[in-house]
């Protein structure tokens, strides 16, 4: 076994010990057959290929999901707070598209966010995450009779004027408001300001330039590493930005300046 399948395989089995803690320590998480399947046959036991199988960590992350959920659960019943939802969606390893749900709520005067369930999307049209997240709440009357705000992101299909998500959400219960994500509709002006000035388009392509070109070379990226030694600093690589990471252009810009003596003596 080489360094790097070594360390993969201490990774995979704290990950799994952690979860088998859990499963004595957390009473509803005994009542998870898929969660108490995978753990109570690998508890303690060398861990085989089937393991590692993206499948196996998927129905993993789906059933810890279920149980926080249970836990949260019991927490805002007993809050008497209003709730905000706020939805969100996302790819995981295997390519499966997943449905986040968020709450907000409040504990006496602390306000408090938590994640609340991890479910998956049979595709990604207004519908269908409409009707996995109203067949979630469902199971939660509670949260259906204190929901008092949606909240999404600024795409087309959370958004939309006639069928987006949160529309629909309003047809089903009209009292509750809808919200935009202050932080995307940030993003989403900048990006359009970058797009519009070629120099400032011209520098974050170059950007993208000078990461790729030491990440392409490991000859490189130790000559890099050698220089950033000299600095005596912990930083060990720059960063790329990317559209979907809403900070990554400002770090990746601020990464540069912080790391550009040992940069230059490394071009």
């Amino acid at each position: 076994m080489n360094n790097r399948s070594k360390v993969f395989d201490e990774h995979l089995n704290l990950l799994i010990s952690t979860c088998y803690f859990c499963v004595w320590n957390m009473k509803p998480l005994l009542f998870n057959e898929k969660l108490n399947y995978h753990l109570l046959k690998c508890g303690g036991i060398k861990l085989g290929n089937h393991y590692l199988s993206k499948n196996s960590m998927r129905e993993m992350v789906l059933s810890l999901a279920y149980t926080l959920q249970i836990l949260l659960s019991q927490q805002i019943t007993h809050s008497q707070s209003f709730v905000a939802l706020m939805l969100d969606e996302s790819t995981d390893c295997s390519n499966q598209s997943k449905l986040l749900l968020i709450v907000r709520y409040c504990e006496g005067f602390t306000p408090k966010e938590k994640y609340f369930a991890l479910s998956t999307l049979k595709n990604l049209t207004a519908e269908s995450i409409f009707k996995e997240a109203w067949e979630i709440l469902m199971q939660e009357n509670y949260l259906i009779e204190r929901l008092i705000v949606t909240l999404a992101d600024n795409a087309p299909t959370m958004q939309g004027e006639i069928s987006g998500v949160l529309k629909r959400f309003q047809e089903k219960l009209p009292h509750i408001k809808e919200a935009r994500c202050v932080s995307h509709l940030n993003i989403l002006i900048v990006k359009n300001f970058i797009n519009k000035f070629p120099r400032i388009f011209t520098f974050k392509i170059f950007l993208y330039k000078l990461v790729d070109y030491f990440r392409t070379s490991s000859k490189k990226t130790t000559i890099f590493r050698n220089k950033l030694d000299e600095l005596e600093t912990e930083i060990t690589s720059l960063i790329m930005p990317f559209d979907i990471r809403w900070s990554s252009l400002y770090t990746s810009i601020n990464r540069v300046l912080e790391v550009f003596p040992a940069l230059i003596k490394s071009l």
